[in-house]
């Protein structure tokens, strides 16, 4: 499961079958690369990421307006 906040986009790895240590390894190795070797340049952030924020908060505006 993955999410995007304005400020954040979390990650989120659940049911892994522990009795394997082949695939714990693998986990820790996805979680590290999510954690730390991720670097994107603002360049890619625009590209990739702001566009769907904004989508985002605006649906979520739009939402709040006609409740309101």
């Amino acid at each position: 499961m993955r999410y995007t906040g304005v400020e954040q986009t979390v990650y989120n790895i659940s049911n892994v079958p522990t009795e394997n240590i082949n695939v714990i390894r693998l986990l820790l190795l996805i979680l590290h690369d999510w954690s730390n070797a991720i670097n994107l340049a603002d360049k890619e952030i625009d590209k990739r990421k702001r566009g769907v924020i904004r989508e985002r908060m605006e649906k979520a505006a739009t939402r709040y307006a006609s409740v309101s």
